[in-house]
């Protein structure tokens, strides 16, 4: 017997495909999914598909378990795709987070609208922002240009982190200087290394390595954390993996002296945009991914300190809150919702509050 399917209504569909002017939301593909029925002259044929970006069924690509049924067949759910992508999407979720489908389809819809406005507008992309970090130093706006498994590309807009002078540097000394190759997409939840690197005007070409493979925080083990009572309890497995999320994200890169790769950026984003809690809580959305996906040598956490990212066991970040820049006990309260493997291998999302520490400036 075949499972039930969140399916969209057939309206849902046409509607969902008219919003985008029939043509498929992946970018750069120039693919219109609409067209004359060769066969009978009063018939369209229609190539495209409305994949859904959380899945319509249970175990399905980007399943979100929080959703209702209507939820998941509401038109917010959706993504117009030719049929190429709307497979290439679902084959490889894991390339394609429900953040970048979002992005994704507002730009498509926002270029529809333009078109509607300005008969003679080019197809063209370029609003769409995602945050884009290229080693530790160079953070950018950015919108998708293209993406497949081993090149991404985007165009850059205003930057929060360093200008296009240092860019040109970084792409000029790029292999000089392996332990920066490195690029974070926030609407991804992703990090990669970078084997390349080219910049043409606002766009910039980047290959990637293959994602970091995340261990299971099921097999962490026992481990000890002081709780905001200044007591010590002993952890195991998942609540090891919590307890490990704070203790990292709460030491100050560079302050252990024997690693000085090993802890976060944390203190120093809040006190550089703590006027500003959303573009900070980007940001530290960003050094988790970080974190997370990148090796450095000699981690804390890692079996004989090998060189493999700190919070190994984080699949992927989904989304990381801060409501207030309000420090207590030296702590800042950052809500996280992640996704991670559970005891038979599956993903499944985990949401809580952890208390950063902030070291005094």
């Amino acid at each position: 017997m075949t499972k039930k399917r969140d399916n969209f209504k057939d309206s849902t569909k046409r509607t969902m495909a008219e919003r985008v002017a029939w043509r498929c939301s992946f970018p750069k593909c120039p693919q219109i999914t609409v067209g004359p029925n060769s066969s009978d002259v009063s018939k369209s044929i229609n190539a495209g598909n409305a994949a859904h970006i959380h899945a319509a069924a249970e175990n399905g690509p980007r399943r979100n378990s929080n959703m209702t049924r209507e939820e998941r067949r509401n038109i917010t759910n959706g993504i117009w795709m030719c049929g190429h992508h709307a497979k290439l999407i679902d084959a490889d979720s894991s390339e394609y987070s429900a953040d970048t489908l979002r992005l994704w389809k507002a730009e498509a819809e926002r270029i529809a609208a333009d078109n509607l406005k300005i008969p003679n507008n080019s197809y063209a992309r370029d609003s769409a922002d995602t945050l884009l970090q290229l080693g530790s130093k160079i953070i950018f706006h950015a919108a998708w240009e293209s993406c497949s498994p081993n090149k991404w590309e985007f165009r850059l807009n205003e930057s929060v982190s360093g200008d296009f002078e240092a860019l040109k540097e970084y792409v000029l000394s790029f292999k000089e200087n392996a332990s920066e190759s490195f690029v974070i997409v926030e609407s991804q939840g992703d990090a990669r290394i970078i084997s390349g690197v080219e910049l043409k005007s606002t766009i910039l070409s980047l290959r990637v390595n293959e994602k970091t493979t995340p261990t299971n925080p099921n097999n962490l083990g026992r481990s000890y954390t002081r709780t905001p009572e200044n007591k010590w309890v002993e952890t195991n497995g998942i609540d090891t993996a919590i307890s490990q999320l704070g203790n990292c994200l709460s030491t100050v890169k560079g302050e252990v002296t024997h690693n000085p790769e090993f802890g976060s950026l944390a203190t120093d984003y809040y006190h550089k945009y703590k006027e500003n809690v959303f573009l900070l809580s980007r940001l530290l959305k960003l050094e988790m991914i970080r974190l997370s996906l990148i090796p450095i040598h000699g981690s804390l956490f890692a079996k004989d300190h090998k060189e493999e990212p700190s919070l190994r066991f984080v699949e992927r970040f989904l989304d990381v809150n801060v409501k207030s820049s309000e420090l207590v006990d030296s702590r800042l309260n950052v809500n996280v919702s992640l996704q991670w493997k559970d005891g038979s291998g599956k993903s499944e999302n985990w949401s809580g509050t952890l208390q950063v520490f902030i070291l005094n400036s």
